[in-house]
């Protein structure tokens, strides 16, 4: 029987809790009969399905300037908190991004959380994934084009662009355009986000020179 498979990637300084919240996914993902691989690879945010995340940065174990990353990152993310008495009203808009779970809740209540979210995300977040994956696959950039892209990963403005590779700021974002028609994205939000996910890297392989 096909198994799907999915990737989580943990992230808490609280060894003890995140030895038993893989326990727990183990549990959950097998009754599914979708295998699951772990990691705490750094920078293997990028790939992951879902993230299980501090949601106190200090207490997770990626550096600060990656923090914000994965959580933008990966359309499937858990934010890992104390148990809070009250959400100020300040909190409540940013709080609808993310589920939270709290450390101090029972096992039942992890599954009913990842019941609740997981199993109707995660398999069409792999396959958005793949979709973007595949964008990479099949694009062809000119060597101008992927320079003004790798350039835009690095989050270097047009002007700087153009500076570097002595043309135009229209110049530079005409290859901008071009190298996003070819990926069939529309909008800059699409082109950021598949950067932030490595897209390059597979581009990287069909350079036109």
């Amino acid at each position: 029987m096909f198994r799907e498979s999915i990737t989580v990637f943990l992230s808490d300084k609280n060894r003890y809790f995140m030895h038993g919240i893989q326990q727990a996914l183990e549990i959950y993902f097998h009754s599914k009969n979708v295998n699951v691989r772990f990691t705490e690879n750094t920078f293997e945010y990028r790939t992951a399905d879902i993230i299980f995340l501090a949601a106190n940065p200090s207490e997770s174990t990626l550096p600060h300037y990656l923090y914000s990353q994965a959580k933008a990152c990966c359309p499937l993310v858990f934010l890992i908190e104390e148990e809070r008495s009250s959400t100020p009203v300040a909190n409540s808009a940013s709080r609808k991004k993310f589920t939270y779970i709290s450390r101090n809740k029972s096992v039942e209540a992890l599954f009913e959380a990842i019941e609740r979210v997981i199993f109707s995300k995660a398999i069409q977040n792999k396959r958005n994934r793949y979709d973007f994956n595949n964008a990479s696959r099949f694009a062809k950039f000119s060597t101008r084009e992927y320079e003004v892209i790798h350039y835009l990963s690095l989050g270097l403005p047009n002007i700087s662009i153009s500076r570097k590779l002595n043309l135009s700021e229209k110049t530079i974002s005409q290859h901008k355009r071009n190298a996003m028609r070819k990926l069939n994205f529309k909008r800059n939000a699409e082109l950021h986000f598949w950067l932030l996910c490595g897209g390059l890297k597979d581009v990287g392989r069909h350079v036109l020179m």
